[in-house]
């Protein structure tokens, strides 16, 4: 058997053909009998790209360089025969347009935080008031990202009626971000309405402190 000169296991060496004789799918490896050469070393890490686990008998094409103790190692290894690998296209999809309903919540968190820092800021409320609306409209989201996740790892879910009340106490325009930014609970039409009466109720709470019609205690 002929040893492969340490000048031709080089990065950039020409291209040799063997065939897999050997190959522990367990672990991963192999070796090769090249004609009138050392077998080679053959690593599943080797592989191109996109091809599947050789087999027994299979005709390699691959680069020869040095591997652990100068032994030969294949690089680059191509599977004769084998189907050309698949191309992983990364197909971006366009923004999904904004519905009116969309409008109505992006619009309608903003106007629940101004609205409740303008009351601070006209002396209607104390200033823990407005610090309320922004900590616990976080907490709100916190219970939506929580439950989008679980939902997708299929685990057990946030009960409705805790995100629920994290919106009425004050949480409504975390949970309508929330529910815009992780298209969650868009489509269930009894918690929307549910999430609706939340908002009205806060809205009415609001204007009515805005308009003095009704005064903090």
């Amino acid at each position: 058997m002929v040893v492969y000169p340490r000048c031709a296991m080089e990065e950039n060496g020409n291209r040799r053909e063997g065939r897999l004789v050997t190959w522990d799918d367990a672990r991963g490896f192999g070796f090769a009998a090249v004609p009138g050469a050392e077998d080679v070393f053959v690593h599943v890490k080797a592989l191109r790209t996109g091809y599947v686990r050789p087999s027994i008998g299979d005709e390699l094409s691959f680069v020869v360089v040095a591997g652990r103790n100068g032994r030969p190692a294949a690089r680059d290894v191509e599977i004769r025969g084998a189907p050309p690998p698949k191309l992983h296209v990364v197909v971006r999809e366009p923004p999904p347009r904004l519905t009116p309903l969309d409008l109505s919540r992006l619009l309608a968190a903003p106007w629940i935080l101004i609205s409740a820092f303008l009351v601070v800021l006209l002396g209607r409320a104390p200033p823990w008031f407005g610090s309320l609306y922004l900590i616990m409209g976080a907490a709100s989201a916190l219970l939506y990202w929580f439950d989008k996740n679980y939902a997708r790892a299929g685990r057990s879910r946030v009960r409705e009626i805790s995100m629920h009340l994290a919106d009425a106490f004050f949480g409504i325009a975390g949970g309508l971000v929330a529910q815009h930014a992780f298209r969650h609970k868009t489509r269930k039409m009894g918690f929307r309405y549910i999430t609706r009466l939340i908002f009205v109720f806060h809205a009415t709470l609001l204007a009515a402190l805005l308009g003095r019609l009704i005064s903090f205690p």
